[in-house]
């Protein structure tokens, strides 16, 4: 699935290209040129690459895209043997690459975003919100993708497993390894498993996709709730932020932000990454860290750590200090009331120096 996933996306970096230069009125079989023609294309392509609405690329995205349409090149069918990165025919064209990765930074698009976990406020509307209702065809699909995404950690929802499958107990013999579990919450009005299996049987029998438009009308009684029509990627890419924006949330997350979410509670809760990547399918702990936060709460706990452990050391050292500057001048006053010659004083002293001066034996 991996590598169908990255053909696709190299496909996609490869369109970009090809649209340009359509646009540009050229030919756009770019799949056929030579390196001298292909380095003189990039040349151009770089500097005017723009999104849709006219916007810059970010950084990360630009990166993307030249080892998109390089991989594209490399794979086949087209099988070339040269590299558009790292190939010295394709120097003008890098140097060019650097020229705009450098503007793109100047103006702050090259910082790397790191998506929002959705905080407590806001998971606490998003459930209790009539858009993740159970009583509704569009609330009960809303809370049956969300809480797939938050469960299973899908970044994109390409394979949905069925009713059995999600049910069953898991195995060592199993293949599937790397998934989370979304137990049941008997009696709650928020039980995940609840409302997966009564989105599944309100489902449009003649449909096998399992997000499907929901109905403009319905009756809570009708056994089907959903038109024979899947959603489209495009509905499914902007869910949460769509949801974000009709829930009033306090930021516009992102799909991404869901599986964040998922694995930043898991953090909080004491599980250790080696568990939280057997849920989340990240193949290394670096790549689990961009989803693990500290909130706010948790830093200024982590700052109260640190300032109780240096006031109580500070505290300690202040007594040590203390309790060794009395001894010091407790021995330095019984050491002058032995040199003092006992018949240089009056007499009525006397019996008070020799007291204190046994004390000092």
């Amino acid at each position: 699935m991996n590598a169908e996933n990255t053909l696709k996306a190299n496909r996609k970096c490869a369109n970009i290209l090809r649209d340009y230069l359509q646009e540009k009125q050229q030919d756009d079989d770019f799949e056929k040129f030579d390196c001298v023609r292909l380095n003189e294309t990039l040349c151009h392509f770089y500097v005017d690459l723009r999104k849709g609405d006219g916007e810059r690329y970010k950084a990360s995205s630009l990166e993307s895209i030249r080892h998109g349409i390089n991989r594209y090149l490399k794979a086949p069918p087209h099988s070339k043997t040269f590299d558009i990165v790292k190939d010295s025919p394709f120097n003008d064209s890098n140097a060019n690459f650097k020229a705009v990765l450098a503007e793109s930074k100047r103006f702050g698009l090259g910082d790397v975003e790191h998506f929002p976990v959705i905080n407590e406020v806001d998971r606490e509307t998003l459930y209790t919100s009539m858009y993740l209702s159970s009583t509704t065809p569009t609330g009960l699909a809303n809370k049956v993708q969300f809480d797939i995404r938050l469960y299973f950690a899908e970044e994109e929802l390409k394979i949905c497993t069925a009713k059995d499958e999600l049910t069953k107990n898991h195995r060592e013999s199993d293949k599937e390894l790397v998934s989370g579990v979304m137990p049941e919450s008997p009696g709650s009005v928020y039980c995940p498993v609840a409302s997966y299996e009564n989105y599944i049987r309100r489902l449009h029998p003649s449909n096998d996709r399992l997000w499907q438009k929901p109905l403009d009308s319905f009756s809570t009684e009708a056994d089907v709730w959903y038109c024979n029509m899947p959603l489209g990627e495009k509905k499914l890419s902007t869910f949460m932020s769509e949801l974000s924006k009709k829930c009033k949330l306090s930021i516009v997350y992102t799909n991404h932000s869901i599986r964040a979410t998922g694995a930043t509670v898991l953090s909080q809760n004491m599980y250790g990454s080696a568990q939280i990547m057997a849920v989340t399918g990240h193949k290394s702990v670096q790549s689990l860290t961009t989803y693990q936060r500290v909130d706010t709460n948790e830093k200024i706990k982590m700052g109260k750590t640190i300032s109780d452990n240096l006031v109580q050391r500070a505290v300690i050292a202040s007594n040590h200090t203390c309790n060794r500057s009395k001894s010091d001048d407790s021995g330095s006053f019984m050491e002058q009331i032995q040199d003092i010659d006992i018949g240089d004083i009056p007499y009525h002293q006397q019996v008070v120096v020799r007291k204190l001066s046994h004390l000092s034996c």
